[in-house]
C-alpha cells in the first residue's frame, strides 16, 4: 500500500523528445465477426493474442460480455463484463448482483471457459486492467457515496490493496509492476504507479491554453498517450514509465492512441482505425459496407488487431485486422 505521494515527479508534456524512425507500414485485411442478436456492442475489449476475443456490450436486460472463439461469438456467463484479457484467456472486469436494498458490481475474474473468481465486492467495483503475472487494477466505491479509491488484486489472491487513496479510474497494468490511471476528480492529475502505490509520476492538470498528455494504456514500461499542444494539435507519444522519456510515434497526426503491445499502438486516426509503430502508420481497412471506428486490441506483433467498425445505420460490428 503507497504511503508518500510527495517524492513523485510532474513530468513536463514534451519530456526528452525521441527522434522517430523512418516511415514503413503493414498491408492489413479486414474481416468483420459475426454478432449476436439483440446484443449491442461497446468495444473489443482484449485479445489472448491466439484468435479469442472479448467485448463489452449490452442486451435487453442490460450489460453483457462478448467473446468470440474460432470466429463464432458467445454471451459470457454470469452477465460477466470483460475490461481487459492476457494472454492465458483470463479476463478481467465485473459482473452485476441483485440486492433486496441495492443493485451492486463485483470485481471479478474469467477464464475463457468461463470459470469466474470473485473479486471483491461493493457499491461498485472492477477489475479493469490485467497483466500477464495476474496482477489486476481497478477501482472500489465503497457503499458510502463519498469514499472512492484505486485497488490492486496481487496475482492469486482476491483481495485488494489500495492503490491510491484518491477517486482514481486505473487504466492498465504492465509486468513490470506499473499502472497507470486517470483521476475522477478534474483538480488532481493523471498518475503513473508503482504496484506498491509509489507515485512514478503525475501528469496534469493542465492549463486550458496548455500543453497537455492523456495517458490511455502502458504495456512493458511503455505508456501510449496522446499529446495535444496549446495550437490544438495532437498526436501519439510513447512514454517511457522510468525515464519519462516522450517519443512521437511517426504519422500520429491527430491520432488517439487506446491500446498497446510490445511497442505497437492501435486506436482511431482521421481516417477511423489506425496503427502505429515506430516504422510509420497503418490506416485499417473497413470490410466491405462498413466504416471503421477505433481498433482498440492487438497481438504482440501487430500481426492481428480488432476494434469496431460501423454500419450506414452507426450499428457497431467486431472488426479483425491481420496484418503483414
Amino acid at each position: 500500500m503507497r504511503r508518500s505521494l510527495s517524492c513523485a515527479a510532474v513530468l513536463s508534456v514534451f519530456g526528452a523528445l525521441v527522434a522517430p524512425a523512418a516511415a514503413v507500414v503493414a498491408v492489413c485485411t479486414p474481416a468483420a465477426l459475426p454478432g449476436i442478436p439483440g446484443v449491442t456492442l461497446y468495444e473489443v475489449t482484449g485479445t489472448d493474442y491466439a484468435g479469442t476475443y472479448v467485448a463489452r456490450g449490452a442486451d435487453a436486460d442490460g450489460q453483457a460480455g462478448v467473446i468470440w472463439q474460432d470466429g463464432e461469438p458467445a454471451i459470457l456467463p454470469n452477465d460477466f463484463v470483460p475490461y481487459d484479457m492476457n494472454r492465458s484467456g483470463v479476463m478481467s472486469g465485473n459482473v452485476p448482483v441483485a440486492d433486496l436494498i441495492s443493485d451492486y458490481q463485483r470485481a471479478a475474474l474469467m477464464t475463457a471457459d468461463g470459470t469466474i473468481t470473485y473479486l471483491s465486492t461493493a457499491y461498485s467495483v472492477a477489475a479493469a486492467g490485467l497483466n500477464e503475472n495476474g496482477d489486476s487494477v481497478g477501482w472500489l466505491h465503497p457503499e458510502h457515496p463519498v469514499i472512492h479509491f484505486a485497488a490492486v488484486w496481487p496475482a492469486g489472491s482476491t483481495s485488494f490493496e489500495v492503490l491510491d487513496p484518491y477517486w482514481y479510474i486505473p487504466l492498465d497494468v504492465d509486468d513490470q509492476g506499473y499502472a497507470i490511471g486517470e483521476p475522477q476528480d478534474p483538480a488532481q492529475p493523471q498518475r503513473i504507479w508503482r504496484l506498491d502505490g509509489t507515485v512514478v509520476w503525475n501528469y496534469g492538470p493542465y492549463p486550458p491554453s496548455g500543453s497537455s498528455i492523456d495517458l490511455a494504456d502502458i504495456d512493458d514500461g511503455t505508456v501510449a498517450a496522446k499529446r495535444t499542444r496549446p495550437d490544438g494539435r495532437f498526436e501519439v507519444v510513447l512514454i517511457d514509465a522510468a525515464t519519462g522519456a516522450v517519443t512521437a510515434l511517426p504519422g500520429s497526426a491527430s491520432g488517439t492512441p487506446l491500446e498497446i503491445e510490445n511497442g505497437v499502438v492501435v486506436g482511431k486516426g482521421p481516417q477511423g482505425a489506425t496503427m502505429w509503430r515506430s516504422t510509420g502508420a497503418t490506416v485499417l481497412p473497413a470490410p466491405a459496407g462498413l466504416t471503421t471506428r477505433e481498433a482498440t486490441a492487438v497481438n504482440g506483433d501487430g500481426t492481428e488487431v480488432a476494434g469496431i467498425s460501423t454500419t450506414a445505420s452507426g450499428d457497431a460490428v467486431a472488426t479483425v485486422w491481420r496484418c503483414v
